[in-house]
């Protein structure tokens, strides 16, 4: 809630590695002594992996703009990894009703180790940025912008595992959208951020599409139509 700190959590799962050991349908937390407090608790994460030791995650957030009407969601996330070292990261999400999206940050400063797919990172400084946000420019007009750098090929299957296995194949690319009716025509461009991972690039390209043109419109209520 934005006006205090009362927390309220919905299908809480407590597992060891990927064996479910507990469940708790919904749970709150009252904390009546934080009224008005400018920053929300959002999350904790704690667990253990053979490739990291132990870990730990703190997330808050808070509002930027009026208080009834915010402009950006942002968050700080503070944490660790007994085997691999310090880590924290930023994150703003915004949904407003032209424009939505998200942006996340994070890096980890190493210490050593390799990681669970057997990967040496080649810097003790690992990190990624992940952008995604769709813009209604028009009532016909749509803008669509995603951006995402790595700082190596394997710090999002490392640390993101869920991210890395079930996400759609993460890209950069602009795209233009216009759509009348049945006809939509796009304007996509694509470039290669990852210089040690094959992705998808083409030039700058324009098509157009269409679901149905039709060749005879009934004139009347009941008539034919092809």
């Amino acid at each position: 809630r934005i006006n205090d700190q009362n927390y309220s959590a919905e299908g809480v799962q407590f597992r060891g590695e990927r064996l479910p050991l507990a469940y708790v349908g919904r749970a709150d937390f009252e904390y009546p002594f934080a009224q008005n407090f400018p920053v929300r608790f959002r999350d904790f994460t704690t667990g253990q992996r053979s490739s990291q030791g132990r870990y730990a995650t703190v997330v808050f957030e808070g509002d930027l703009g009026p208080s009834s009407d915010p402009l950006f969601t942002w968050g700080v996330a503070l944490g660790g990894y007994s085997k691999r070292g310090p880590a924290g990261g930023l994150t703003l999400d915004w949904d407003k009703p032209r424009t939505r999206g998200k942006l996340n940050t994070w890096n980890i400063y190493e210490f050593g180790g390799k990681d669970q797919s057997g990967f040496v990172p080649p810097y003790p400084s690992r990190w990624l940025v992940e952008l995604e946000t769709r813009n209604q420019l028009t009532r016909k007009l749509q803008f669509d912008l995603e951006f995402n750098a790595f700082s190596d090929r394997g710090v999002n299957l490392e640390y993101f595992q869920a991210d890395a296995q079930q996400h759609k194949d993460r890209e950069s690319y602009g795209r233009l959208r216009w759509q009348e009716d049945f006809l939509v025509a796009t304007a996509t461009g694509k470039w290669h951020q990852r210089s040690f991972e094959t992705e998808t690039t083409q030039l700058p390209q324009v098509a157009l599409w269409t679901t149905a043109i039709p060749i005879v419109t009934a004139r009347r209520k009941g008539g034919v139509g092809l």
